[in-house]
């Protein structure tokens, strides 16, 4: 991961601190694909525009098929997205 974000590193950065949370990161995003790929319903990202033309930070995420296997008329946030404004 030090070549691909190597260019984004700050020079005064502590490369210590700097790969610890990297490692939480990446613990924490296994995590959240073990819980999705465990569960019965599909999910999807919403990479969607704002209305207020904003840029979206971090998609939400939305249940698209229950539990039970069958379509959802209108999906299920579980986690809002973020959109960053000027």
């Amino acid at each position: 991961m030090d070549i691909v974000l190597g260019p984004f590193v700050q020079p005064r950065a502590d490369g210590d601190k700097r790969r610890r949370n990297l490692d939480m990161i990446l613990a924490r995003a296994t995590k959240l694909a073990f819980l999705l790929f465990s569960q019965p319903g599909s999910f999807h990202f919403d990479f969607s525009g704002s209305q207020q033309g904003g840029v979206v930070a971090f998609p939400g995420l939305v249940q698209v098929v229950g539990d039970e296997g069958q379509v959802l008329s209108q999906p299920r946030v579980i986690w809002p997205k973020e959109v960053a404004t000027d």
